[in-house]
């Protein structure tokens, strides 16, 4: 169904929905901007792509988040959720030791020239990086079915920037583990990132494709859902797409933005890149 102006898309029994500005059929955008939903927006959109929330493959609810690749080498694209704390900067969902569960749901359209899903990635900072990505690419080539990703401690995983821990370097361009062609398994890494002294905080959750993709390309990705353990800012059940906000103020205030339809704080590309740094991969 609709409201008012916005589609509303991505619907769990746990969750909130993560909205599109326009009605239907929903957002198609060439840019990095503003969803419908407070604290998500089209993150590094780059020339060639075209994302949105809209029904091209709709999925639960009525849509779903859509990528279409033109070829271009510079296509990327992702849906970025953060929580701004209203201050010009963000709360930590939780702690990467205590993220307890993770996954989403991710497509492929058959008349794709490279065949690839969706990829997640976790937004972190911490005590050993101000910024880093920790990326779980998806196993599946399948055309024209939803596939569901579970990302589990034993899960492959890899980190877009260096970090040098005990002499070693992990992940970036100069790792000889956690890098995209040998990645670690996501258990590994927490010891790592998060124990031994060193505290690692997840800022941001997304889902997109890109970097380097040579061929023209389309796909979709649904029901994002992740929780967290005891000791960290913990949500309570499963929650899809727009997450779940852990204190009950939370939840009152981001689904004010829904019912009484109001402008989210505007949080686009200069915003992010003050707060946490570059976004490039």
């Amino acid at each position: 169904m609709f409201v008012g102006a916005f589609a509303l898309l991505g619907v769990s029994a746990f969750g909130q929905t993560v909205l599109s500005v326009a009605s239907t059929p929903g957002d198609s955008v060439i840019a990095n901007g503003l969803t419908g939903s407070f604290g998500w927006t089209y993150n590094d959109v780059q020339t060639g792509a075209t994302a949105g929330i809209n029904t091209a493959f709709a999925r639960n609810g009525n849509g779903s988040m859509m990528y279409k690749f033109s070829g271009a080498t510079t296509a990327k694209a992702d849906l970025l959720q953060t929580s701004p704390n209203g201050s010009g900067g963000f709360n930590p969902f939780g702690t990467l030791s205590n993220l307890t569960s993770w996954g989403y749901e991710s497509y492929m359209d058959g008349s794709s020239a490279v065949q690839f899903h969706p990829s997640a990635r976790l937004v972190l900072a911490g005590t050993l990086f101000t910024f880093n990505q920790l990326v779980f690419d998806s196993s599946f080539t399948s055309a024209d079915t939803w596939e569901q990703n579970t990302v589990s401690d034993s899960s492959l995983v890899w980190l877009s920037r260096a970090v040098t821990i005990g002499g070693i370097t992990y992940g970036g361009s100069t790792g000889t583990q956690a890098i995209q062609s040998n990645p670690l398994a996501l258990g590994t890494l927490k010891g790592l990132l998060d124990g031994g002294g060193n505290v690692t905080a997840i800022y941001g959750f997304n889902i997109g494709a890109g970097s380097g993709v040579n061929g023209a390309w389309t796909g979709a990705a649904d029901t994002l859902s992740y929780s967290f353990g005891s000791g960290s800012r913990a949500c309570l059940d499963g929650c899809a797409w727009h997450g779940c906000p852990c204190t009950a103020s939370a939840t009152q205030e981001e689904l004010s933005h829904v019912l009484k339809r109001k402008a989210p704080p505007k949080i686009g590309g200069a915003f992010l890149f003050r707060a946490l740094g570059n976004w490039e991969l």
